[in-house]
């Protein structure tokens, strides 16, 4: 894992030992269920190409959930490991509402969302 977005979605390197030129970047979300990857995304273009020009997944820079949630919240502090964690998925039915979203530890919410994860990527 190389980062991650204010909700949780990890950017992955498939292979740490291959090098920058073919290291395949993909975006694991919790929030689609989905992971993401495009053979022509590796870490050297993907995080300068791909990323900023929002040619990955929609979710993964898109954050008016979080500002809205600040905007509400504007006190409201994340520690380094918290997220905005989705409670019910999107294809679950869940909706990008506030109230659909906690702040949780990323571990923990990692934790107690592998089985959905694993479900529904059918493994």
């Amino acid at each position: 894992m190389i980062g991650r977005n204010a909700y949780g979605a990890l950017l992955i390197l498939e292979d740490f030992d291959a090098k920058g030129v073919v290291d395949l970047l993909c975006i694991l979300d919790p929030i689609t269920l989905s992971y993401w990857s495009d053979p022509n995304c590796v870490y050297t273009n993907g995080l300068g190409h791909w990323l900023p020009e929002n040619k990955v997944l929609p979710t993964f820079l898109d954050d008016r959930l979080y500002k809205a949630t600040r905007s509400v919240l504007p006190d409201l502090e994340f520690t380094v490991t918290e997220i905005l964690g989705i409670k019910v998925p999107l294809p679950l039915g869940g909706t990008m509402d506030p109230a659909n979203f906690q702040v949780e530890d990323i571990t923990h919410y990692y934790t107690s969302m592998a089985p959905v994860i694993r479900q529904a990527m059918g493994r």
